[in-house]
Formats: C-alpha cells, sequence, structure tokens
C-alpha cells in the first residue's frame, strides 16, 4: 500500500460514533465540526481542497468521488465495516465536507 492512499481513515475512524449514531437516529440532517489541523496534518492539499460530496446508495458511492481522496477514504472505510454496509443498506445518504471543515450528514 502507498502512502498516499488512506490518508484520512483515521479521522473517518474517529469520527465512527458520530456517524453510526446520525444513521440509527431519528434525525434527518446532522452537521459535525470536524477539526481543520487534522486534515492539514494527514494530507497537503491547499485551501478548500478537502471538500467533497459524496452521494451513497444501498452503501455504494453513486457520483464520481475518484477526484478527492478525502471522500474516497470516508467511502471505503464505510463499505470496508459491516455495522455500516448493515446501516446503509436500503438507505440514499448525502455526505459533505464544506470549507469551514463542517462535515454534512443528511437522509434522502
Amino acid at each position: 500500500m502507498s502512502n498516499k492512499q488512506n490518508l484520512y481513515t483515521g479521522i473517518w475512524r474517529s469520527q465512527s460514533l458520530k456517524i453510526r449514531d446520525f444513521l440509527t437516529g431519528n434525525d434527518q440532517e446532522q452537521v459535525i465540526q470536524l477539526d481543520r489541523t487534522e486534515f492539514e496534518r494527514a494530507g497537503n492539499r491547499k485551501g478548500s481542497g478537502y471538500t467533497f460530496n459524496l452521494m451513497l446508495e444501498n452503501g455504494r458511492a453513486v457520483n464520481n468521488i475518484s477526484g478527492t481522496a478525502v471522500a474516497r477514504d470516508l467511502d471505503e472505510y464505510l463499505s470496508d465495516n459491516k455495522l455500516f454496509r448493515d446501516l446503509l443498506k436500503d438507505r440514499k445518504v448525502k455526505i459533505n465536507l464544506d470549507s469551514e471543515f463542517r462535515l454534512h450528514l443528511k437522509k434522502l
């Protein structure tokens, strides 16, 4: 495995309880404030280079995330985890990270 892969998996692992709580809860939307310095330590993107939109249907990305390692690592983390695969089955979820490092979760 190249050292350029999975740079952000640790961040997603650290947020997994909050993501799980959202998926198991009744709220349709949630915003989680993330720490900019964690991303800057993990990668070397400039400015808003960490932002992404990830659309999941039945636990699979349905939009093109090939250009963003941040989203790819989140998608891979969720799809490799049986609990998240089960929670995302038969669901549509939109996840995006904005330029202020707020992670927006929305059940569609």
